[in-house]
């Protein structure tokens, strides 16, 4: 819980520092992205676009973007979109937070990110005249600080669009990070890629996220 509060606290404060550089340079945005710094980015991510294999724009800057792997209902760990449905999310949390407690309409389950995000963020911003979409090309890995990272996250609770068949995963980010990588398991579920130069050994499942 003290880290998911830390997390909305983050976010909303790098949204604020954007708004407050745009003020400073004379600029504004119409389409802006929220982005983990803590991820292995797989795929180039346009955040004009809303699908990337077939090249479709969104050129009326209607609709506000997630990833297609992950959802618990939805997934929260990017978004991008136009500014005031994007400021929303990155800043909305703490208010919209307390009107879900007062419902209690999902007991248990208040504080439960993607569940909150489906039931109360996304619809303060479709309430907007937004719309939610899923550009199924986007791939992106959590990182370690052990210079390792999960390599079946665009797999769970969703797919990346071919990444399940992909048949050199590991190479991929071997080009990207420009090393060579080990694979290796932390139970049965979750599969890692490790760059480091530490050896990397299988695992339990637990105690690691």
């Amino acid at each position: 819980l003290d880290n998911m509060v830390r997390q909305w606290h983050s976010v909303e404060y790098v949204f604020k520092l954007m708004e407050f550089n745009a003020k400073q340079y004379g600029i504004s945005y119409s389409r802006v992205g929220m982005f983990r710094s803590d991820a292995l980015y797989v795929t180039p991510i346009d955040i004009a676009s809303i699908d990337s294999q077939y090249d479709v724009m969104d050129t009326n800057n209607r609709y506000f973007v997630m990833a297609p792997f992950a959802l618990y209902p939805v997934n929260d760990r990017s978004i991008y979109g136009p500014y005031d449905a994007v400021k929303v999310w990155a800043t909305k949390r703490f208010e919209l937070i307390e009107e879900r407690a007062k419902a209690q309409k999902d007991p248990g389950f208040t504080m439960h990110s993607e569940r909150f995000l489906n039931a109360s963020v996304f619809p303060a911003m479709e309430r907007l005249g937004y719309e939610l979409t899923i550009n199924a090309d986007i791939c992106f890995l959590r990182t370690r600080a052990d210079e390792s990272a999960i390599i079946s996250d665009c797999s769970i609770g969703g797919t990346t669009r071919n990444w399940e068949n992909m048949p050199n995963k590991i190479g991929v980010v071997e080009d990207i990070v420009g090393k060579k990588c080990t694979h290796f398991r932390m139970g049965f579920k979750w599969q890692f890629v490790g760059c480091g130069e530490r050896e990397y050994h299988d695992g339990k499942d637990s105690g690691w996220l």
